[in-house]
């Protein structure tokens, strides 16, 4: 297609919905042959089904004749007057039908009945004498026993070679005349042969043989009250073809002769599609080398493939379908696509070329070319404006940095300084002031320089400092206890988290007249996991109404005031490095006058805060101040 070529597809955007599209296609096309294939043999095989199921049914069928024929004759050696005169018949080649008595003559005949009641499709019992050559039919219809003429018998097809089989293929019983058939109409049956032995000859002699001859009805009673819908053809041959059943009843040739299958090597391979008689058919067969028959039915395979396209033509339709729509929603969503990228190319080139006043036009939708443009707008306006209030700004700017510039105090000159006022102090006598000197210039020193995270060691050090300096001040009227176990001085905590803490109580919380005590601890909670700071005086104490709304405060993040000042500020660096499930509570003690308050931090190492990998996105905390 000529737009594939064109340069639409040249942008990000539209490469990857093509992308997308042709992956689409390529899948749906893919689902839909998988799909049609699938329902195109489901569908073959549902057809297929009831063929399926008339196989195995004629196939049964006459496995079990083959079953019970060892059975039958066992009939010839159960009675012994009827095996006795059988002997006499077949032994002696000088015997006929005719010389045996008429007590013989009836012990065959019953013999005979007796077998040919065993079973209902039974239609007549063949003895062949080998020593003379002679057939012998029995009629279970009319319990007679007689001669059958060798013309006769080479006429229904029965040679040297057959007789040698244990199984024939089917021939037609109104030829043989002495069963009194219509030779009009056809009568086949299919015959299965033994070797009979005598008192005197055995089976290995061959002194004879009984053919029984089965009326195919049974078999074609699997086929009755079925619902196949194509021309199939059911067939059980023997490994050389000779038919012993046919659906289509295609026994004799033109000239009257047993017919053979003459692809009946197609039907032994159990291949699922074949050629027979030159047309392509579904097949399915059932071998048994053992018992030397194939059973088989075949269709035409372009009558199964017509009535089994529905839904496989239904699912190709469909992706067919699919793939088209897929296309079309291509080419419109590229062409609007195309649009308004186009006018954000316009826009930026409008501001590029120093066209400040130019703006997208808007379209009133949500979408996020609409929040681009919107946005592109506003920093237009934005810029518009900075630039107009420009110069201005950078007059403000270079004012404020001469007045930085002029406010500025070198730290070194004011550490200088202190230390030649404590020097002189210290030789006039004033040890004291000296001492205070000494503490200030190290606070002094503590909080303009180092990192804003340190151990906790360093931060006590820091709060003796601050205490030690304030006991100085009051005249010694102020005691504290520090309490830092050897185990966590390593832990992190941010720069001059406890001193505002202390400062809120030096300053507004000191009992007037008495000594102030403050209590300064640190423990491990949690499994280890979190350290609890605990600030306790005996100060003042809060008014419950103060104390309730700089809870509020802290619990809302809201910014306190007056003496709780320093506490909101500590709980927001805590939140800020530790996340909001820590920072400090207050309350008024229980039992006595003062306050406690409670710093909750997470028990972690400067190396690990500094790292960020326990502390909110964007912050830095590793810098210093110089």
């Amino acid at each position: 297609m000529k737009i594939l070529s064109g340069p639409v597809f040249h942008r990000y955007y539209n490469k990857l919905m093509l992308f997308n599209t042709v992956l689409v296609c390529v899948v749906a096309l893919l689902y839909g042959s998988i799909a049609s294939t699938m329902a195109f043999e489901y569908e073959r095989l549902n057809h297929l089904s009831t063929y399926e199921e008339t196989l195995s049914e004629i196939t049964t069928i006459y496995n079990n004749k083959q079953n019970n024929f060892h059975t039958l004759m066992l009939t010839f050696y159960d009675n012994s007057e009827g095996f006795s005169a059988i002997s006499n018949l077949l032994e002696y080649q000088s015997v006929k039908l005719s010389d045996l008595g008429a007590f013989d003559r009836q012990s065959i005949n019953t013999m005979l009945r007796t077998l040919a009641s065993k079973d209902s499709d039974i239609r007549a019992i063949i003895i062949y004498k080998a020593a003379t050559d002679t057939f012998y039919i029995f009629n279970p219809a009319a319990n007679v026993l007689q001669s059958l003429s060798p013309a006769v018998m080479e006429q229904t097809g029965f040679s040297q070679t057959e007789l040698r089989r244990q199984l024939l293929g089917a021939r037609d019983l109104s030829k043989m005349g002495a069963l009194g058939f219509d030779e009009n109409k056809s009568q086949h049956a299919y015959f299965l042969g033994g070797n009979l032995s005598t008192r005197t000859s055995s089976m290995i002699e061959n002194p004879g043989k009984a053919l029984v001859a089965f009326d195919e009805i049974s078999l074609r009673r699997a086929l009755f009250n079925k619902s196949f819908g194509f021309s199939g053809r059911f067939l059980i041959t023997s490994l050389d073809g000779s038919i012993i059943f046919d659906s289509w009843q295609q026994y004799t040739d033109a000239n009257g002769e047993a017919r053979k299958f003459i692809d009946y090597a197609v039907l032994a391979d159990s291949e699922r599609s074949a050629k027979i008689d030159g047309k392509s058919v579904y097949l399915s067969a059932v071998v048994d080398e053992k018992r030397g028959f194939v059973s088989a039915y075949y269709v035409p395979k372009s009558e199964v493939d017509s009535q089994s396209m529905y839904f496989s033509r239904i699912i190709l339709l469909g992706s067919i379908g699919f793939i088209l729509v897929s296309i079309t929603a291509l080419l419109l969503s590229t062409r609007l696509m195309s649009k308004r990228v186009r006018d954000l190319e316009t826009g930026m080139q409008q501001i590029g070329s120093n066209n400040l006043s130019y703006r997208i036009p808007l379209t009133g939708g949500k979408d996020e070319f609409t929040a681009i443009a919107s946005r592109f707008n506003y920093m237009c306006d934005e810029l518009e404006q900075s630039i107009k209030q420009g110069y201005v700004y950078q007059l403000r700017q270079k004012d404020a940095e001469l007045y930085a510039l002029q406010t500025s105090i070198n730290p070194h000159f004011l550490y200088n300084t202190l230390e030649a006022i404590r020097y002189n102090l210290e030789y006039e006598g004033h040890s004291d002031s000296a001492e205070m000197l000494v503490l200030l210039s190290k606070l002094y020193r503590l909080q303009t320089k180092g990192a804003q995270i340190i151990p906790l060691r360093q931060e006590f050090e820091l709060c003796e400092s601050y205490l030690e300096l304030f006991a100085l001040r009051h005249d010694k009227n102020l005691a504290y206890w520090l309490d830092l176990p050897n185990d966590l001085a390593r832990y992190a905590v941010p720069k001059f988290t406890i001193q505002p803490i202390l400062e809120n109580f030096l300053v507004s919380g000191m009992p007037r007249g008495n000594e102030g005590l403050v209590e300064v601890s640190a423990k491990l909670e949690a499994d280890g996991r979190e350290i609890v700071l605990t600030v306790i005086d005996n100060g003042t104490g809060i008014d419950p109404e103060r104390l309730a709304l700089i809870q509020k405060q802290l619990a809302e993040h809201e910014q306190t005031s007056g003496s709780g000042f320093g506490l909101s500020n500590v709980h927001e660096r805590i939140r800020l490095v530790y996340g909001d499930d820590y920072g400090v509570s207050i309350e008024n003690r229980a039992d006595q006058p003062g306050t406690v308050v409670t710093i909750r931090i997470q028990a972690m190492t400067v190396e690990e805060v500094n790292s960020g990998r326990f502390i909110g996105e964007g912050l830095d905390v590793s810098g210093t101040n110089s």
